[in-house]
């Protein structure tokens, strides 16, 4: 059971009940041996990244291939802007994540019903 106060609010514990997507808690996080959020983030089997012409990606599958995911980090939409995931979210200051594989199976406020790519969200301390 996880008891960090921030994770009930933000209605991370409740999410992680409903069996919708994939969870990484507290304990996975201090478990890990992953020195970068996107590590952390493939070790759910949903997340890689490619390097490309704007540096690291950040890529899920899609119904369609690969495709960027809509990011979250403390419900904020973040845009990578040429950042990478680690620059903006290091392992070290993340408290939890959940990885929705399309918008649909996305809680309706990070996007639930729109895109069909998948949304991440990130947590911190």
């Amino acid at each position: 059971m996880i008891q960090q106060p921030k994770l009930v609010q933000n209605g991370f514990v409740e999410r992680a009940e409903s069996g919708f997507g994939r969870f990484i808690t507290p304990g996975d996080i201090e478990k890990s041996a992953s020195s970068s959020t996107v590590d952390l983030l493939a070790s759910t089997g949903r997340v890689t990244s490619r390097y490309g012409f704007a540096g690291n990606r950040i890529l899920m599958r899609g119904p369609m291939g690969y495709c960027t995911p809509r990011v979250f980090l403390d419900g904020t939409p973040i845009s990578m802007g040429g950042l990478s995931l680690d620059a903006i979210a290091p392992v070290s200051v993340l408290q939890g994540a959940e990885v929705y594989r399309t918008g649909s199976e996305a809680p309706l406020q990070y996007g639930g019903t729109s895109g069909g790519c998948g949304v991440i969200l990130l947590w911190t301390h």
